[in-house]
């Protein structure tokens, strides 16, 4: 028999990475660690993240983290904890509020804004870039893969004419309240050959970007009961932090 780890009411498969669900709140998915500060009917674990997670190094393939990190006073033990428990080639997803809507703040409990830029720091090379000295000791690395800017459904409806997106998209990220919610994708660079490979590559101080729309907005329609959410690209850019110019497509 293979040697399992109960952990809650949920039964973990020891020989297998773990899936964690960090800042799960009452919300409870399946197959995943669901772990929060506060004990809820959701959870398995309850810790706080921003200590050491009761989970060992290179023990999990895959963390989801949704609108939590804007309440997280220390967020840089967050990714140093997120980095040491994934496994090479392992998932970090994170949803938070984008900074200028006013999701970003309407919560009081919220600590600061977050933009698609302001995960540049996590990258190597990001105090060079930017010439900031206070992250030359940040060696906790990932490379961000992606970066969704998701539109809100009240300006979708305008944003599925075509001429509206070549006119509007390049001036986008000017117009307060437009985009809503930001989902992350990273991976963690493990060892020094990742870091190097992904350095010979790309920007320190930008990221990959694309503003999109959930389907079920762009098509006018309501989510389905048993449907998972989707999204339509409605323009790619790379985001800079720093005194550089960006550049943007419009399918």
């Amino acid at each position: 028999m293979e040697p399992r780890n109960v952990i809650g009411p949920v039964e973990i498969d020891s020989t297998k990475p773990l899936k964690l669900h960090i800042g799960c709140g009452n919300h409870r998915i399946p197959q995943y660690v669901n772990c929060d500060l506060h004990k809820t009917g959701a959870t398995d674990r309850v810790f706080d993240c921003t200590q050491p997670w009761p989970f060992p190094d290179n023990s999990a393939s895959t963390i989801y983290c949704s609108h939590t990190l804007e309440h997280l006073a220390d967020f840089k033990a967050f990714f140093r904890e997120a980095h040491r428990v994934l496994t090479p080639g392992g998932f970090l997803q994170i949803r938070v509020p984008y900074g200028d809507h006013r999701a970003a703040w309407w919560d009081v409990t919220h600590l600061r804004p977050w933009f698609a830029e302001s995960f540049c720091f996590l990258q190597p090379g990001y105090d060079q870039a930017v010439a900031n000295a206070q992250w030359r000791e940040w060696n906790h690395f990932f490379a961000v893969q992606d970066v969704l800017l998701r539109v809100s459904a009240r300006v979708v409806p305008l944003l599925r004419w075509r001429l509206a997106r070549i006119l509007l998209m390049p001036w986008l990220d000017c117009f307060h309240n437009v985009v809503e919610e930001l989902w992350v994708y990273m991976v963690p660079l493990k060892t020094e050959q990742a870091i190097i490979d992904w350095s010979t590559v790309n920007a320190s101080n930008g990221v990959p970007g694309r503003y999109v729309a959930y389907r079920h907005h762009y098509e006018g329609r309501a989510l389905g009961f048993h449907e998972a959410v989707d999204f339509v690209t409605l323009a790619a850019a790379w985001w800079p932090n720093g005194f550089h110019g960006w550049h943007t497509g419009t399918p």
